[in-house]
Order: structure tokens, then sequence, then C-alpha cells
């Protein structure tokens, strides 16, 4: 199974951590892909860096952030916490994912 979730809310980041992590330590789970978007783009800045390292240790997982709510909060690729890659539209990444049989879940 290949996860994808969306963390588009700031108030969901803590529950994303755990979430994402959980998911992934499931057998049936080889991927998980977590996209944080919208207000929710802050859950991957430097200053989450601890929480972003602890989930990236994890080969099947994948952080992405939005370049649209990069913009919109005038965040470069030096705000980020090491690892996490940019995609520059969001909603085009998730279609991406989805196309390629991830099941996506909202946080």
């Amino acid at each position: 199974m290949k996860v994808l979730f969306q963390v588009s809310e700031a108030e969901k980041i803590p529950l994303s951590y755990i979430a994402i992590k959980n998911m992934a330590s499931q057998s049936d789970v080889e991927n998980v892909i977590a996209v944080y978007s919208e207000t929710g783009i802050f859950g991957v800045t430097n200053n989450h860096e601890k929480e972003i390292e602890d989930l990236l240790s994890n080969p099947k997982i994948q952080v992405y952030a939005c370049g649209v709510a990069m913009k919109m909060n005038n965040f470069t690729e030096k705000d980020l916490a090491k690892g996490v890659k940019v995609a520059p539209i969001s909603f085009h990444e998730i279609a991406k994912w989805q196309k390629e049989g991830y099941i996506y879940l909202r946080l």
C-alpha cells in the first residue's frame, strides 16, 4: 500500500508527525508521502528540523513543501528543514501521486 498525506492546517502539524510515522511503521505500507501545504507549510520549516529528521530517518517516508505556500509566506528552501523537497504546486503533486496509486488522506 502507498499512502499520501496532505497536511494543510497548522493545528494538524503535531498530529501529522505521529500519523505519518505510525502509517510508515505498518508492514503492508510500502511508501508514505507527506505534502505540507496552506498553513501546514509551517510544519516543514527549519524550526521543526528534529521532527522532520525523525520522519525522514524512515526510508519509506518522503516529505514535500508546497511551493505556492512557500511563496505566500516568503519562504525559500533555506527556511525548510533538511531533506524536505519542494513541490512547485501541491495540488499537481497530489494528483500525480494519486494517479500512481497512492491512497489520499487529508489531515
